[in-house]
């Protein structure tokens, strides 16, 4: 839609805020190759995916671009076949490594008995840029709370729902006149 906004409006500069229902990262990617800026939230990660210790969650794991291979935070290389996985709407590569049986600090690592696998989708690189564009701009993103969050905790309140839920129902549509 911000593409297709940025094409209507004529306009070089436009910047696409959203709330973390929007996070994906190819739409992410999408974006920036039109030369869209993203200030978009990040969902939060489920528990399933992060580390019985955070310090071993996978954003403390290295990446080495150039080489294709990830550093554990006890130094172990997690290599990949290459092969790109379709387990999601988008592609993955996964990477391991055999240290992890032996290693001293895998209880912290993770609970499979396999050992530690890390995942790196094909968009990471964008989703990347949008984390780092709301670290700074925070002040920015927390205007767009402000000016789109309110009206809809208004309505809610006011009319008394603590929740919407349309499923099985006939739609309807309120008139603002």
């Amino acid at each position: 839609m911000t593409v297709r906004a940025k094409a209507i409006l004529g306009n070089d500069e436009f910047f696409e805020l959203a709330d973390k229902g929007f996070h994906t990262g190819e739409e992410i990617r999408k974006c920036h190759e039109a030369g869209v800026e993203t200030l978009v939230a990040i969902p939060k990660k489920p528990v399933s995916s992060q580390a019985p210790d955070p310090n071993f969650n996978q954003d403390k794991f290295q990446y080495d671009k150039e080489n294709d291979f990830y550093i554990c935070p006890a130094g172990q290389k997690l290599r990949s076949n290459g092969t790109w996985y379709q387990n999601h709407p988008y592609k993955t590569k996964h990477y391991k490594t055999k240290a992890c049986p032996d290693c001293p600090l895998k209880e912290k690592c993770t609970t499979s008995k396999k050992g530690r696998l890390v995942e790196r989708n094909e968009n990471i690189e964008a989703t990347k840029r949008n984390k780092k564009a709301i670290e700074q701009n925070k002040e920015f993103y927390k205007r767009r709370q402000q000016i789109v969050e309110h009206p809809f905790g208004t309505i809610k309140r006011q009319w008394g729902f603590d929740y919407t839920l349309m499923k099985g129902k006939r739609k309807w549509m309120v008139r603002w006149d």
